[in-house]
Protein backbone atom coordinates (compact mmCIF):
# COMPACT_ATOMS: atom_id res chain seq x y z
CA UNK A 1 0.00 0.00 0.00
CA UNK A 2 1.17 3.50 -0.81
CA UNK A 3 0.02 5.70 2.03
CA UNK A 4 -0.46 9.42 1.49
CA UNK A 5 -0.28 11.60 4.59
CA UNK A 6 -1.62 15.15 4.44
CA UNK A 7 -0.44 17.16 7.43
CA UNK A 8 -2.57 20.28 6.99
CA UNK A 9 -3.32 23.39 9.05
CA UNK A 10 -7.07 23.87 9.38
CA UNK A 11 -9.27 26.58 10.88
CA UNK A 12 -12.26 25.89 13.12
CA UNK A 13 -15.52 26.41 11.27
CA UNK A 14 -13.87 27.26 7.92
CA UNK A 15 -15.59 24.51 5.94
CA UNK A 16 -14.87 26.15 2.60
CA UNK A 17 -11.18 26.72 3.29
CA UNK A 18 -10.66 23.33 4.94
CA UNK A 19 -12.41 21.56 2.05
CA UNK A 20 -10.18 23.33 -0.44
CA UNK A 21 -7.08 22.21 1.46
CA UNK A 22 -8.32 18.62 1.59
CA UNK A 23 -9.06 18.51 -2.15
CA UNK A 24 -5.75 20.11 -3.10
CA UNK A 25 -3.80 17.74 -0.84
CA UNK A 26 -5.63 14.66 -2.16
CA UNK A 27 -4.79 15.70 -5.72
CA UNK A 28 -1.13 16.25 -4.82
CA UNK A 29 -0.83 12.88 -3.09
CA UNK A 30 -2.48 11.12 -6.02
CA UNK A 31 0.07 12.69 -8.35
CA UNK A 32 2.82 11.36 -6.09
CA UNK A 33 1.45 7.84 -6.42
CA UNK A 34 -0.53 7.37 -3.21
CA UNK A 35 -3.28 4.74 -3.10
CA UNK A 36 -5.18 6.77 -0.51
CA UNK A 37 -4.89 9.92 1.60
CA UNK A 38 -5.09 10.40 5.37
CA UNK A 39 -6.07 13.74 6.94
CA UNK A 40 -5.89 14.88 10.58
CA UNK A 41 -8.56 14.58 13.24
CA UNK A 42 -11.51 16.93 12.57
CA UNK A 43 -9.88 18.09 9.34
CA UNK A 44 -13.15 19.21 7.77
CA UNK A 45 -14.67 21.02 10.76
CA UNK A 46 -11.37 22.27 12.10
CA UNK A 47 -10.06 21.40 15.54
CA UNK A 48 -11.09 22.24 18.20
CA UNK A 49 -14.82 22.97 17.74
CA UNK A 50 -15.62 22.99 21.49
CA UNK A 51 -19.26 23.99 22.11
CA UNK A 52 -19.93 24.45 18.39
CA UNK A 53 -20.78 20.74 18.47
CA UNK A 54 -23.99 21.69 20.28
CA UNK A 55 -25.13 23.70 17.25
CA UNK A 56 -27.40 21.80 14.85
CA UNK A 57 -26.38 24.19 12.09
CA UNK A 58 -22.68 23.41 12.66
CA UNK A 59 -23.32 19.65 12.49
CA UNK A 60 -25.44 20.11 9.38
CA UNK A 61 -22.60 22.01 7.68
CA UNK A 62 -20.26 19.12 8.45
CA UNK A 63 -22.59 16.68 6.71
CA UNK A 64 -23.16 18.94 3.71
CA UNK A 65 -19.47 19.59 3.09
CA UNK A 66 -18.58 15.95 3.59
CA UNK A 67 -20.99 15.00 0.81
CA UNK A 68 -19.48 17.69 -1.43
CA UNK A 69 -16.00 16.35 -0.72
CA UNK A 70 -17.05 12.80 -1.45
CA UNK A 71 -18.08 13.80 -4.96
CA UNK A 72 -14.83 15.63 -5.69
CA UNK A 73 -12.01 13.69 -4.04
CA UNK A 74 -9.72 12.12 -6.64
CA UNK A 75 -8.40 9.42 -4.32
CA UNK A 76 -9.82 7.30 -1.47
CA UNK A 77 -9.46 9.39 1.69
CA UNK A 78 -9.86 9.29 5.47
CA UNK A 79 -11.34 12.61 6.62
CA UNK A 80 -12.15 13.69 10.18
CA UNK A 81 -15.38 15.62 10.83
CA UNK A 82 -18.22 16.10 13.33
CA UNK A 83 -21.29 13.96 12.75
CA UNK A 84 -24.68 13.86 14.38
CA UNK A 85 -25.31 11.49 17.28
CA UNK A 86 -28.61 10.39 18.78
CA UNK A 87 -27.00 10.02 22.20
CA UNK A 88 -26.85 12.53 25.05
CA UNK A 89 -24.45 15.14 23.67
CA UNK A 90 -25.57 14.89 20.05
CA UNK A 91 -22.25 14.72 18.20
CA UNK A 92 -19.46 12.27 17.40
CA UNK A 93 -15.81 12.97 16.63
CA UNK A 94 -15.81 10.87 13.48
CA UNK A 95 -13.43 9.58 10.81
CA UNK A 96 -15.06 9.04 7.42
CA UNK A 97 -13.66 6.68 4.79
CA UNK A 98 -14.54 8.08 1.37
CA UNK A 99 -14.07 6.10 -1.84
CA UNK A 100 -15.66 6.01 -5.28
CA UNK A 101 -17.54 9.27 -4.76
CA UNK A 102 -19.33 8.22 -1.59
CA UNK A 103 -18.89 7.82 2.16
CA UNK A 104 -18.19 4.12 2.58
CA UNK A 105 -17.62 3.84 6.33
CA UNK A 106 -17.73 5.88 9.54
CA UNK A 107 -15.70 5.38 12.71
CA UNK A 108 -16.50 7.31 15.91
CA UNK A 109 -13.77 8.14 18.44
CA UNK A 110 -14.15 5.86 21.47
CA UNK A 111 -11.85 7.31 24.14
CA UNK A 112 -12.60 10.95 24.93
CA UNK A 113 -9.99 12.75 27.06
CA UNK A 114 -11.36 14.59 30.07
CA UNK A 115 -8.26 15.87 31.83
CA UNK A 116 -5.99 18.91 31.70
CA UNK A 117 -7.20 21.22 28.97
CA UNK A 118 -9.43 18.56 27.39
CA UNK A 119 -13.19 18.31 27.99
CA UNK A 120 -14.26 16.12 25.08
CA UNK A 121 -17.14 14.35 26.90
CA UNK A 122 -18.70 17.81 27.14
CA UNK A 123 -18.74 18.09 23.35
CA UNK A 124 -18.85 14.53 22.00
CA UNK A 125 -20.49 11.19 22.60
CA UNK A 126 -18.14 8.20 22.76
CA UNK A 127 -18.17 5.60 20.01
CA UNK A 128 -18.34 1.94 20.95
CA UNK A 129 -17.48 -0.11 17.85
CA UNK A 130 -14.14 -1.08 16.37
CA UNK A 131 -13.13 0.72 13.19
CA UNK A 132 -11.95 -1.48 10.30
CA UNK A 133 -12.20 -0.94 6.53
CA UNK A 134 -10.96 -2.87 3.52
CA UNK A 135 -9.06 -1.22 0.69
CA UNK A 136 -7.35 -2.98 -2.19
CA UNK A 137 -7.66 -6.29 -0.37
CA UNK A 138 -6.01 -4.94 2.78
CA UNK A 139 -7.49 -4.56 6.25
CA UNK A 140 -7.02 -1.12 7.80
CA UNK A 141 -7.72 -0.41 11.49
CA UNK A 142 -8.92 3.07 12.43
CA UNK A 143 -8.20 5.07 15.58
CA UNK A 144 -8.53 8.74 16.50
CA UNK A 145 -5.92 10.41 18.74
CA UNK A 146 -6.77 9.44 22.37
CA UNK A 147 -7.96 6.01 21.23
CA UNK A 148 -4.36 4.76 21.40
CA UNK A 149 -3.43 6.46 24.68
CA UNK A 150 -4.72 3.45 26.59
CA UNK A 151 -1.20 2.13 25.93
CA UNK A 152 0.37 4.97 27.91
CA UNK A 153 1.05 4.17 31.58
CA UNK A 154 -0.16 7.58 32.76
CA UNK A 155 -3.43 7.70 30.82
CA UNK A 156 -4.32 3.99 30.67
CA UNK A 157 -6.03 3.86 34.11
CA UNK A 158 -8.61 6.40 32.91
CA UNK A 159 -9.95 3.85 30.44
CA UNK A 160 -9.71 0.63 32.47
CA UNK A 161 -13.49 0.15 32.40
CA UNK A 162 -13.92 0.98 28.70
CA UNK A 163 -13.89 -1.03 25.48
CA UNK A 164 -10.51 0.14 24.25
CA UNK A 165 -9.94 0.38 20.48
CA UNK A 166 -6.43 -1.09 20.64
CA UNK A 167 -7.77 -4.17 22.44
CA UNK A 168 -10.63 -4.52 19.95
CA UNK A 169 -8.23 -4.27 16.99
CA UNK A 170 -6.04 -7.14 18.23
CA UNK A 171 -8.52 -9.70 16.92
CA UNK A 172 -8.72 -8.06 13.49
CA UNK A 173 -5.16 -8.84 12.27
CA UNK A 174 -4.91 -5.53 10.42
CA UNK A 175 -2.44 -4.91 7.60
CA UNK A 176 -2.21 -1.25 8.65
CA UNK A 177 -3.39 0.87 11.58
CA UNK A 178 -4.23 4.54 11.10
CA UNK A 179 -4.25 7.12 13.87
CA UNK A 180 -5.48 10.59 12.96
CA UNK A 181 -4.89 13.20 15.64
CA UNK A 182 -4.93 16.77 16.84
CA UNK A 183 -2.31 16.02 19.46
CA UNK A 184 -0.86 18.99 21.33
CA UNK A 185 2.78 19.98 21.32
CA UNK A 186 4.91 20.18 24.42
CA UNK A 187 8.41 18.87 25.13
CA UNK A 188 6.92 16.21 27.39
CA UNK A 189 4.24 15.19 24.91
CA UNK A 190 6.69 14.70 22.03
CA UNK A 191 8.72 12.02 23.80
CA UNK A 192 5.61 10.27 25.15
CA UNK A 193 3.97 10.18 21.71
CA UNK A 194 7.05 8.73 20.00
CA UNK A 195 7.11 5.84 22.45
CA UNK A 196 3.34 5.40 22.28
CA UNK A 197 3.35 4.93 18.49
CA UNK A 198 6.20 2.42 18.75
CA UNK A 199 4.17 0.41 21.28
CA UNK A 200 1.05 0.60 19.10
CA UNK A 201 2.83 -0.96 16.11
CA UNK A 202 4.32 -3.72 18.27
CA UNK A 203 1.04 -4.38 20.12
CA UNK A 204 -0.92 -4.88 16.88
CA UNK A 205 1.99 -6.25 14.83
CA UNK A 206 1.12 -3.90 12.00
CA UNK A 207 2.56 -0.81 10.35
CA UNK A 208 1.17 2.46 11.74
CA UNK A 209 0.33 5.64 9.83
CA UNK A 210 0.04 8.63 12.15
CA UNK A 211 -1.39 11.86 10.73
CA UNK A 212 -1.29 14.78 13.14
CA UNK A 213 -2.70 18.27 12.77
CA UNK A 214 -0.32 21.21 12.49
CA UNK A 215 -1.15 24.77 13.54
CA UNK A 216 -2.58 26.88 16.34
CA UNK A 217 -6.27 27.31 17.08
CA UNK A 218 -6.85 29.61 20.04
CA UNK A 219 -4.45 28.35 22.73
CA UNK A 220 -4.09 24.85 21.24
CA UNK A 221 -0.75 24.22 19.51
CA UNK A 222 -0.20 21.16 17.29
CA UNK A 223 3.22 20.59 15.75
CA UNK A 224 2.44 17.98 13.11
CA UNK A 225 5.38 15.53 13.08
CA UNK A 226 3.24 12.86 11.42
CA UNK A 227 4.96 9.52 10.86
CA UNK A 228 4.90 5.98 9.50
CA UNK A 229 6.23 3.03 11.53
CA UNK A 230 6.94 -0.58 10.63
CA UNK A 231 5.21 -3.48 12.34
CA UNK A 232 8.35 -3.79 14.50
CA UNK A 233 7.78 -0.29 15.88
CA UNK A 234 10.61 1.33 13.91
CA UNK A 235 10.18 4.83 12.52
CA UNK A 236 10.35 4.72 8.73
CA UNK A 237 9.60 8.34 7.94
CA UNK A 238 8.46 11.53 9.63
CA UNK A 239 6.95 14.74 8.35
CA UNK A 240 8.26 18.11 9.42
CA UNK A 241 7.26 20.05 12.51
CA UNK A 242 5.42 23.38 12.66
CA UNK A 243 4.44 23.46 9.01
CA UNK A 244 2.21 21.75 6.48
CA UNK A 245 3.77 18.72 4.82
CA UNK A 246 2.79 15.90 2.48
CA UNK A 247 4.41 12.51 1.96
CA UNK A 248 3.83 9.07 0.44
CA UNK A 249 5.11 5.87 2.06
CA UNK A 250 5.08 2.36 0.56
CA UNK A 251 4.35 -0.33 3.16
CA UNK A 252 6.25 -2.82 0.97
CA UNK A 253 9.40 -0.71 1.20
CA UNK A 254 9.61 0.75 4.70
CA UNK A 255 13.13 1.53 5.86
CA UNK A 256 14.09 2.60 9.36
CA UNK A 257 14.97 6.26 9.76
CA UNK A 258 16.64 8.05 12.63
CA UNK A 259 14.69 10.56 14.72
CA UNK A 260 16.89 13.55 15.51
CA UNK A 261 17.18 14.80 19.07
CA UNK A 262 14.87 17.65 20.05
CA UNK A 263 16.40 21.11 20.49
CA UNK A 264 13.95 22.41 23.09
CA UNK A 265 14.74 26.12 22.61
CA UNK A 266 14.53 25.88 18.82
CA UNK A 267 11.23 24.00 19.03
CA UNK A 268 9.82 26.45 21.56
CA UNK A 269 10.68 29.32 19.24
CA UNK A 270 9.05 27.54 16.28
CA UNK A 271 5.93 26.89 18.36
CA UNK A 272 5.73 30.57 19.35
CA UNK A 273 6.24 31.76 15.79
CA UNK A 274 3.59 29.44 14.37
CA UNK A 275 1.15 30.25 17.19
CA UNK A 276 1.45 34.00 16.77
CA UNK A 277 1.12 33.86 12.99
CA UNK A 278 -1.84 31.49 13.06
CA UNK A 279 -3.73 33.31 15.81
CA UNK A 280 -3.39 36.69 14.11
CA UNK A 281 -4.29 35.48 10.62
CA UNK A 282 -7.12 33.18 11.72
CA UNK A 283 -8.57 36.07 13.75
CA UNK A 284 -8.76 38.15 10.58
CA UNK A 285 -5.83 40.51 11.23
CA UNK A 286 -2.86 41.26 9.02
CA UNK A 287 -0.89 43.54 11.34
CA UNK A 288 0.08 43.64 14.99
CA UNK A 289 1.18 46.43 17.32
CA UNK A 290 3.12 46.32 20.57
CA UNK A 291 4.84 48.62 22.99
CA UNK A 292 8.63 48.52 22.82
CA UNK A 293 10.02 49.20 26.28
CA UNK A 294 13.63 48.46 25.43
CA UNK A 295 13.31 45.37 27.64
CA UNK A 296 13.84 41.75 26.70
CA UNK A 297 10.19 40.61 26.76
CA UNK A 298 8.88 43.12 24.23
CA UNK A 299 12.03 42.63 22.16
CA UNK A 300 11.46 38.88 21.96
CA UNK A 301 7.77 39.28 21.08
CA UNK A 302 8.68 41.82 18.37
CA UNK A 303 11.27 39.44 16.91
CA UNK A 304 8.80 36.55 16.84
CA UNK A 305 6.11 38.76 15.27
CA UNK A 306 8.48 40.04 12.58
CA UNK A 307 9.51 36.47 11.78
CA UNK A 308 5.90 35.23 11.66
CA UNK A 309 4.26 38.14 9.83
CA UNK A 310 7.06 40.16 8.27
CA UNK A 311 8.53 43.29 9.85
CA UNK A 312 6.39 45.52 7.64
CA UNK A 313 3.30 44.17 9.42
CA UNK A 314 4.57 44.91 12.93
CA UNK A 315 4.07 48.34 14.51
CA UNK A 316 6.46 49.00 17.37
CA UNK A 317 5.71 51.95 19.65
CA UNK A 318 8.11 53.37 22.23
CA UNK A 319 6.07 54.92 25.05
CA UNK A 320 8.59 56.59 27.38
CA UNK A 321 7.63 58.20 30.68
CA UNK A 322 9.71 60.60 32.74
CA UNK A 323 11.30 57.55 34.38
CA UNK A 324 12.31 55.83 31.14
CA UNK A 325 16.06 55.64 30.67
CA UNK A 326 17.76 56.93 27.56
CA UNK A 327 19.25 53.51 26.83
CA UNK A 328 15.80 51.90 26.86
CA UNK A 329 14.56 54.26 24.16
CA UNK A 330 17.74 53.70 22.12
CA UNK A 331 17.41 49.93 22.52
CA UNK A 332 13.82 50.11 21.25
CA UNK A 333 14.92 52.18 18.24
CA UNK A 334 17.78 49.78 17.45
CA UNK A 335 15.45 46.78 17.72
CA UNK A 336 12.92 48.32 15.34
CA UNK A 337 15.70 49.08 12.86
CA UNK A 338 17.16 45.56 13.10
CA UNK A 339 13.73 43.97 12.53
CA UNK A 340 12.57 46.48 9.90
CA UNK A 341 9.48 47.41 11.92
CA UNK A 342 7.31 50.45 11.55
CA UNK A 343 8.43 52.50 14.53
CA UNK A 344 7.00 55.48 16.39
CA UNK A 345 7.67 57.15 19.72
CA UNK A 346 4.92 58.69 21.86
CA UNK A 347 5.68 60.26 25.22
CA UNK A 348 3.14 59.33 27.89
CA UNK A 349 4.29 62.09 30.27
CA UNK A 350 1.43 64.43 29.34
CA UNK A 351 -1.23 61.72 29.58
CA UNK A 352 0.01 60.64 33.01
CA UNK A 353 0.21 64.23 34.25
CA UNK A 354 -3.39 64.90 33.20
CA UNK A 355 -4.56 61.68 34.89
CA UNK A 356 -2.80 62.64 38.11
CA UNK A 357 -4.30 66.12 37.94
CA UNK A 358 -7.79 64.65 37.48
CA UNK A 359 -7.27 62.51 40.59
CA UNK A 360 -5.78 65.24 42.81
CA UNK A 361 -8.97 65.91 44.76
CA UNK A 362 -9.76 62.24 45.45
CA UNK A 363 -6.12 61.46 46.32
CA UNK A 364 -5.58 64.54 48.49
CA UNK A 365 -3.49 63.76 51.59
CA UNK A 366 -2.51 60.29 50.40
CA UNK A 367 1.09 59.22 49.77
CA UNK A 368 2.27 58.34 46.27
CA UNK A 369 2.52 54.58 45.83
CA UNK A 370 2.07 51.86 43.24
CA UNK A 371 -1.15 53.59 42.11
CA UNK A 372 0.81 56.31 40.35
CA UNK A 373 3.20 53.73 38.91
CA UNK A 374 0.29 51.82 37.42
CA UNK A 375 -1.09 54.99 35.83
CA UNK A 376 1.92 54.90 33.52
CA UNK A 377 1.25 51.34 32.41
CA UNK A 378 -2.44 52.06 31.91
CA UNK A 379 -1.65 55.18 29.88
CA UNK A 380 0.39 52.95 27.58
CA UNK A 381 -2.49 50.49 27.33
CA UNK A 382 -4.88 53.33 26.48
CA UNK A 383 -2.69 54.54 23.62
CA UNK A 384 -1.93 51.07 22.27
CA UNK A 385 -5.63 50.18 22.10
CA UNK A 386 -6.34 53.46 20.29
CA UNK A 387 -3.66 52.57 17.74
CA UNK A 388 -5.25 49.14 17.36
CA UNK A 389 -8.69 50.64 16.73
CA UNK A 390 -7.46 53.19 14.23
CA UNK A 391 -4.92 51.10 12.30
CA UNK A 392 -6.62 47.71 12.53
CA UNK A 393 -3.64 46.03 14.19
CA UNK A 394 -3.98 43.43 16.95
CA UNK A 395 -2.16 44.50 20.11
CA UNK A 396 0.25 41.93 21.52
CA UNK A 397 0.70 41.75 25.29
CA UNK A 398 4.34 41.04 26.10
CA UNK A 399 4.29 39.67 29.67
CA UNK A 400 6.08 36.40 30.43
CA UNK A 401 4.90 33.51 32.61
CA UNK A 402 7.08 34.38 35.60
CA UNK A 403 5.60 37.87 35.87
CA UNK A 404 2.05 36.69 35.21
CA UNK A 405 2.45 34.00 37.86
CA UNK A 406 3.27 36.43 40.67
CA UNK A 407 1.11 39.32 39.48
CA UNK A 408 4.06 41.50 38.45
CA UNK A 409 1.93 43.07 35.74
CA UNK A 410 -0.65 45.85 35.57
CA UNK A 411 -4.23 44.99 34.65
CA UNK A 412 -5.57 47.13 31.78
CA UNK A 413 -2.02 48.31 31.19
CA UNK A 414 0.66 45.91 30.04
CA UNK A 415 -1.94 43.12 30.01
CA UNK A 416 -3.90 44.88 27.23
CA UNK A 417 -4.03 43.02 23.95
CA UNK A 418 -5.65 40.38 21.81
CA UNK A 419 -2.91 37.78 22.24
CA UNK A 420 -0.12 37.16 24.77
CA UNK A 421 2.52 35.16 22.87
CA UNK A 422 4.93 34.46 25.75
CA UNK A 423 2.54 34.23 28.71
CA UNK A 424 3.44 30.53 29.06
CA UNK A 425 7.20 31.15 28.79
CA UNK A 426 9.25 31.53 31.97
CA UNK A 427 11.65 34.48 32.15
CA UNK A 428 14.73 32.25 32.16
CA UNK A 429 13.49 30.77 28.87
CA UNK A 430 12.94 34.29 27.51
CA UNK A 431 16.68 34.87 27.84
CA UNK A 432 17.43 31.58 26.07
CA UNK A 433 15.04 32.47 23.27
CA UNK A 434 16.60 35.92 22.87
CA UNK A 435 20.00 34.28 22.42
CA UNK A 436 18.43 31.90 19.91
CA UNK A 437 17.01 34.84 17.93
CA UNK A 438 20.53 36.30 17.75
CA UNK A 439 22.24 33.07 16.72
CA UNK A 440 22.89 34.32 13.18
CA UNK A 441 23.48 37.99 14.03
CA UNK A 442 22.23 40.67 16.39
CA UNK A 443 18.53 41.34 16.06
CA UNK A 444 17.78 41.96 19.73
CA UNK A 445 20.29 44.57 20.98
CA UNK A 446 22.90 43.02 23.25
CA UNK A 447 22.26 45.69 25.87
CA UNK A 448 18.63 44.57 26.06
CA UNK A 449 19.75 41.05 26.99
CA UNK A 450 22.48 42.08 29.43
CA UNK A 451 20.89 44.89 31.44
CA UNK A 452 19.00 44.15 34.69
CA UNK A 453 15.25 43.76 33.97
CA UNK A 454 13.18 46.77 35.05
CA UNK A 455 9.62 48.04 34.66
CA UNK A 456 11.00 51.62 34.88
CA UNK A 457 7.95 52.94 36.72
CA UNK A 458 10.03 54.75 39.35
CA UNK A 459 13.64 55.99 39.60
CA UNK A 460 16.30 53.24 39.45
CA UNK A 461 13.70 50.48 39.69
CA UNK A 462 14.76 46.87 39.07
CA UNK A 463 12.63 43.69 39.01
CA UNK A 464 14.87 42.27 41.73
CA UNK A 465 13.57 44.97 44.11
CA UNK A 466 10.26 43.07 44.22
CA UNK A 467 11.16 39.55 43.12
CA UNK A 468 13.90 36.98 43.67
CA UNK A 469 16.41 36.62 40.86
CA UNK A 470 14.62 34.96 37.97
CA UNK A 471 16.53 31.68 38.11
CA UNK A 472 15.39 31.29 41.73
CA UNK A 473 11.85 32.52 41.02
CA UNK A 474 11.38 30.19 38.07
CA UNK A 475 12.72 27.19 39.97
CA UNK A 476 10.25 27.79 42.80
CA UNK A 477 7.36 28.39 40.40
CA UNK A 478 8.06 25.19 38.47
CA UNK A 479 8.14 23.17 41.67
CA UNK A 480 4.95 24.76 43.01
CA UNK A 481 2.87 24.96 39.80
CA UNK A 482 4.06 21.92 37.86
CA UNK A 483 5.35 19.75 40.68
CA UNK A 484 2.49 20.60 43.08
CA UNK A 485 4.98 20.69 45.96
CA UNK A 486 4.25 22.40 49.26
CA UNK A 487 6.23 25.27 50.76
CA UNK A 488 8.00 22.88 53.14
CA UNK A 489 8.86 20.45 50.35
CA UNK A 490 10.33 23.24 48.24
CA UNK A 491 12.26 24.57 51.24
CA UNK A 492 13.85 21.12 51.70
CA UNK A 493 15.22 21.38 48.17
CA UNK A 494 17.51 24.20 49.27
CA UNK A 495 15.42 27.36 49.01
CA UNK A 496 15.06 29.92 51.81
CA UNK A 497 11.65 29.50 53.40
CA UNK A 498 10.87 33.23 53.48
CA UNK A 499 11.58 33.46 49.75
CA UNK A 500 9.35 30.46 48.98
CA UNK A 501 6.55 31.85 51.14
CA UNK A 502 6.77 35.23 49.42
CA UNK A 503 6.61 33.68 45.95
CA UNK A 504 3.70 31.39 46.87
CA UNK A 505 1.75 34.28 48.45
CA UNK A 506 2.21 36.38 45.34
CA UNK A 507 1.16 33.47 43.13
CA UNK A 508 -1.97 32.62 45.12
CA UNK A 509 -3.09 36.25 45.34
CA UNK A 510 -2.76 36.90 41.60
CA UNK A 511 -5.32 34.52 40.14
CA UNK A 512 -7.69 37.40 39.42
CA UNK A 513 -5.04 38.95 37.19
CA UNK A 514 -4.25 35.70 35.39
CA UNK A 515 -7.96 35.13 34.74
CA UNK A 516 -8.03 38.39 32.75
CA UNK A 517 -4.95 37.80 30.59
CA UNK A 518 -5.38 37.70 26.81
CA UNK A 519 -5.36 34.28 25.12
CA UNK A 520 -1.92 32.67 25.04
CA UNK A 521 -0.50 29.57 23.35
CA UNK A 522 -0.50 26.56 25.65
CA UNK A 523 3.08 25.28 25.73
CA UNK A 524 3.29 23.51 29.10
CA UNK A 525 1.02 21.37 31.26
CA UNK A 526 0.81 24.24 33.75
CA UNK A 527 -0.37 26.99 31.41
CA UNK A 528 -2.76 29.60 32.73
CA UNK A 529 -6.17 30.19 31.16
CA UNK A 530 -8.35 27.45 29.69
CA UNK A 531 -7.78 24.18 31.52
CA UNK A 532 -6.91 25.79 34.86
CA UNK A 533 -9.66 25.33 37.44
CA UNK A 534 -9.30 27.38 40.63
CA UNK A 535 -11.67 29.64 42.53
CA UNK A 536 -11.09 33.39 42.56
CA UNK A 537 -12.57 33.53 46.06
CA UNK A 538 -10.35 30.77 47.45
CA UNK A 539 -9.37 31.41 51.11
CA UNK A 540 -5.73 30.66 50.24
CA UNK A 541 -5.38 27.84 52.75
CA UNK A 542 -1.97 26.79 51.43
CA UNK A 543 0.68 25.63 53.88
CA UNK A 544 2.98 28.08 55.69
Amino acid sequence: MKIGIAQINTTTGDFEGNSRKILDAAKLLKERGADFAIFPELALSGAFPKDKTKSSQFIKKNAEYLELLAGKLEIPSFVGFVRKSEKAVGAYNCLAFISGGRVVSLYDKCLLPNYGIFEEPRNFDAGEKVGVVELNGKKIGLTICEDIWSLDAETAPRYADRNRPVDMLKAENCDLVINVAASLWSPKNEAARLKLLENLAKELNAPVAFCNLVGCNDEMVCAGFSAVLSAQGKYCGVLKKFGEDFAVFDTENLRETEISQFDETAELYSALKMSLGDFVRKSGFKKVALGLSGGIDSALVAAIAADALGGENVIGISLPSKFSSGHSVRDAEDLAKNLNLRYDKISIAGVVAEAEKALEKIFAGLERDVTEENLQSRARGLLMMAISNKLGAMVLATGNKSECAVGYCTLYGDTCGGFAPIADVYKTDVFKLARYVNKDGEKIPENTILKPPSAELRPNQKDSDSLPEYDVLDSILRLYIEGNLSVSEIEKMGFAREVVEDVVRKFERSEYKRRQLPPAPRLTISSFGNGRRVALTDRKSYEF
